[in-house]
């Protein structure tokens, strides 16, 4: 139902971030289904715990490309000028506070 709602979104970089997160949320419930089964003993065996951690480092992969796409989204939409005027202005404040 969640990839259905992706789909209205227009095409851009907010539909590619939300993309993202809603992939990463998908193969971190398979990686915890999989760990599930392994603990009710459905599932057995060192391959199926490799298996599992394959997909936490895919989730964590995607995380970091996550996190590097809305680093790259402030840039889009200006939140980095802002940030940076912040910083100067949190600057400012602790000189003024000595």
């Amino acid at each position: 139902m969640s990839y259905f709602s992706l789909q209205k979104l227009t095409e851009g970089s907010l539909k590619n971030y939300a993309m993202l997160v809603w992939l990463a949320l998908v193969v971190f419930s398979i990686g915890g289904a999989l760990r599930s089964a392994q603990e009710l003993d459905i599932l057995t065996g060192s391959v199926i715990t490799d298996i599992e951690y394959i997909f936490y480092c895919i989730y964590y992969f995607v995380l970091l490309y996550a996190v590097y796409t809305l680093y790259e989204m402030s840039k889009q939409f200006g939140f980095s000028d802002k940030t940076s005027m912040m910083t100067d202005a949190l600057k400012a404040r602790k000189g003024d506070s000595k």
